[in-house]
């Protein structure tokens, strides 16, 4: 997988979990107990270590480029 490949699947992933976090916050306020019970908790951790990664990867494109101009 090429790294611009790997850029766009991570903020992806980013995305989904963020919508998670929204639906959540949603039920949450709703007050429905049953679906509170059946919904996935969202990871904030796991939204971190997207952008961290991002951040890795975009850095290292950076670094290729500069020897390319």
């Amino acid at each position: 997988m090429n790294k611009i490949s790997a850029i766009e699947f991570l903020m992806q992933d980013a995305k989904g979990e963020f919508e998670k976090i929204e639906n959540y916050r949603e039920v949450l306020d709703s007050g429905d107990q049953k679906e509170i019970w059946d919904l996935q908790r969202p990871s904030r951790q796991r939204i971190k270590d997207d952008l961290k990664m991002v951040r890795r990867l975009t850095l290292e494109l950076e670094r290729e480029a500069e020897v390319l101009w």
